[in-house]
């Protein structure tokens, strides 16, 4: 169960970094994707209670946070980024994204841990 929390801390990150990609320019980079990604991983991870006990230290903050941008941006092609960029917070109730964000978050766990 913490390990599906740790999950759905990455749904809004994701969310809140398509929010901000989609003003209308050209598809942002994905090095700046996965920057926008990380930050609002580590800011989503501090604030709550059970993940900042699962990921006990700044490092292991940085590193999950890390790893889960990394993987989900270069697991992606650009047509599944834009996709993800393009739904915003609903990519929070699609059952399919749920799935790849899960088995992203567990692989960075478990690398953590």
């Amino acid at each position: 169960m913490a390990k599906r929390l740790l999950l759905l801390s990455l749904l809004p990150a994701l969310a809140w970094a398509g929010t901000l990609a989609s003003d209308g320019q050209s598809a942002l980079p994905r090095q700046q994707i996965e920057h926008l990604l990380n930050n609002a991983c580590l800011k989503k991870a501090g604030q709550e209670s059970l993940l900042k006990t699962l990921l006990s230290t700044p490092a292991a903050m940085n590193s999950y946070c890390g790893c889960a941008s990394q993987r989900l941006v270069g697991g992606l092609s650009d047509d599944e980024l834009t996709d993800a960029l393009s739904k915003g917070k609903e990519l929070t109730h699609d059952p399919v994204w749920k799935r790849r964000l899960l088995s992203v978050g567990l692989q960075c766990l478990d690398k953590v841990k």
